[in-house]
């Protein structure tokens, strides 16, 4: 599979085999990771037959798995998780 990138007003083209994937400008939230071609088609041939619809989907959650968001506690959760930390002696 040929893969072959280009980048316009910010955005960019993305083309292969299956036709032309367009990541416009105003999708901030989303950027393009070059990998070796040889990594892609080993990923394609895992990922064949699973639930993943993609080598994207795929690199995204063992991605996610390696570096989890942070976990943000409200006050009250703060104070409850400190109180039982307090409690078994871990702080004081």
């Amino acid at each position: 599979m040929k893969v072959a990138i280009k980048s316009y007003n910010g955005g960019a083209l993305i083309a292969n085999d299956l036709g032309v994937i367009e990541m416009p400008a105003e999708k901030p939230d989303r950027v393009a990771v070059m990998i070796p071609r040889g990594l892609y088609e080993r990923i394609e041939d895992k990922i064949a037959g699973t639930s993943f619809s993609s080598v994207d989907e795929y690199v995204v959650s063992k991605l996610e798995s390696e570096f989890p968001a942070e976990t943000v506690y409200s006050e009250d959760e703060e104070r409850i998780i400190r109180e039982r930390l307090r409690r078994l002696g871990y702080i004081e």
